[in-house]
């Protein structure tokens, strides 16, 4: 049952819905007006040609019927391009019809040249622990809880966080909603403006681009888009392997609607927008080994990069997804639990017991095969052993990662110390930290930014002032 907040912890069931879309709100009967958790009026959805539009075929409306489903806008491709399987077809079918083209960035173009931020120094930046936000249904909801993913919406200062007593929450920051008078942020504890109940404990979530629409991923490896607008589920979606969800991401560099997804069984799927249709990215010969981290790149709309249980990272192209661009053992064999890039299109990978390590691109093979080299810096003062803690790379390239001792650091390019330590609650000692997202700059305080640390049943937010070089 869809659920809202009236004001201080109190709470009522959604009566009614307004979209003929929804799987359990929508029944007829009732027009009274529906009450808007997150209204839309400051969202600009972009009228832009989809970037990755040459990867999914527009199929003709008479094929609906057999549940293909495809993204509008989207052009069709050839017809040798259609694949023997309906809804999940090979990459590698697709390469033939869709390689180069006008999303094809050269590395010496001027978004290839882009360099890792190097404005750091060895100084101690300047941290403040701020508002809390809880998770939690009402004021006496004390159940333990781990959250396992956050993300912000691209415009308003509301973010989302999936916990692992089935909730979908709806935070927004503090300073975004105010009346103009000084947020007294330290002693606040911010309640969730609207909570969703789901089916089973959530893994994974993102924030669709220029819209109200938030899909989850959850422990049975089943997708949820929710509109948490109008508070209705507008699909439901099996994965197809039934094992848990353990990375979803969106695109944040390119105009696309797609997702990816990266699931205990080894699958790495790219996915229209409305979760119709999906691309299987992995060799299907390939040992099914669990993916743990799935990212975009930043420098070329069809590179994505996937991290290995066995310790093994690998970037594909997903126009040919069976013969990798770059493919590395990051040494032992522990998994590297998190994945993330800086904005010149660095590799930024979390490994289990080995600390964070930077792979920047060196060159390329007379193969179309890339080189990478690894930074100079690792970075190892957090402890993270077996657990997965989150991590989040800025706009301005700083690293921030979560800790299994209750706090969390943050990296720059200088020195592999921490140029920044946000402390934990005291009121949850030394419980891990599970996932840390970096606060828009749009939503900061001029040149300090903002962190959001999950801990327990607990998002503590920290500004950081970092000493400028």
């Amino acid at each position: 049952m869809c659920k809202r907040f009236l004001g201080e912890g109190f709470m009522m069931n959604q009566r009614s819905c307004d979209s003929s879309a929804c799987l359990i709100c929508a029944r007829p009967g009732n027009d009274a007006p529906l009450k808007r958790y997150v209204d839309d009026s400051d969202l600009r959805p972009s009228t832009s040609r989809d970037a990755l539009s040459h990867i999914f075929r527009s199929l003709s409306p008479g094929s609906q019927k057999e549940g293909e489903r495809m993204v509008a806008r989207m052009p069709a491709l050839d017809s040798s391009t259609r694949g023997t399987k309906q809804g999940s077809r090979s990459v590698t079918e697709l390469y033939a019809s869709s390689s180069g083209g006008e999303n094809d960035h050269n590395p010496g173009s001027p978004r290839g040249k882009l360099e890792f931020s190097d404005q750091l120094v060895p100084q101690s930046a300047v941290t403040e622990r701020q508002e809390c936000y809880r998770v939690r249904e009402s004021d006496r909801d004390n159940r333990d809880k781990v959250i396992a993913s956050m993300d912000f919406r691209s415009v308003g200062g509301f973010f989302a966080s999936a916990t692992s007593c089935k909730e979908l929450c709806i935070h927004r920051l503090a300073q975004a909603e105010g009346d103009g008078e000084s947020f007294v942020a330290h002693r606040q504890s911010v309640d969730p403006r609207w909570v969703h109940r789901t089916s089973a404990k959530l893994s994974s979530l993102a924030w669709n681009n220029n819209a109200n629409v938030i899909t989850v991923g959850d422990h049975y490896g089943e997708l949820t888009r929710v509109d948490v607008e109008t508070c209705h589920i507008l699909t439901e979606t099996d994965e197809g392997s039934g094992t848990a969800v353990l990375d979803l991401k969106r695109n944040r560099h390119f105009g696309t609607t797609c997702l990816l997804t990266a699931t205990k069984s080894g699958a790495v799927k790219l996915w229209t927008e409305d979760l119709s249709e999906s691309l299987e990215l992995t060799d299907e010969c390939v040992d099914r080994v669990p993916i743990c981290g799935v990212a975009f790149s930043p420098v070329n709309p069809n590179w994505v990069a996937a991290a290995r249980s066995d310790s093994v990272v690998t970037l594909y192209d997903i126009r040919h997804g069976a013969a990798p661009l770059w493919r590395r053992r990051m040494g032992g064999t522990n998994a590297v639990a998190h994945l993330d890039h800086l904005a010149s299109g660095d590799l930024v990978c979390s490994q289990l017991n080995e600390g964070i390590s930077v792979w920047r691109r060196s060159g390329q093979g007379e193969d179309g095969k890339i080189e990478m080299a690894r930074r100079k810096h690792a970075y190892a003062s957090h402890t993270q052993t077996k657990h997965f803690v989150g991590l989040s790379v800025s706009s301005r390239g700083y690293i921030a990662t979560g800790s299994e001792c209750g706090r969390a650091y943050v990296y720059g390019s200088r020195i592999s110390e921490p140029v920044a330590l946000c402390s934990s609650d005291p009121t949850l000692g030394d419980s891990g930290v599970t996932a840390v997202e970096w606060i828009p700059q749009d939503q900061c305080e001029g040149d300090s930014q903002g962190l959001l640390v999950a801990q327990g049943a607990s998002i503590n937010r920290f500004k950081i002032d970092i000493p400028a070089l």
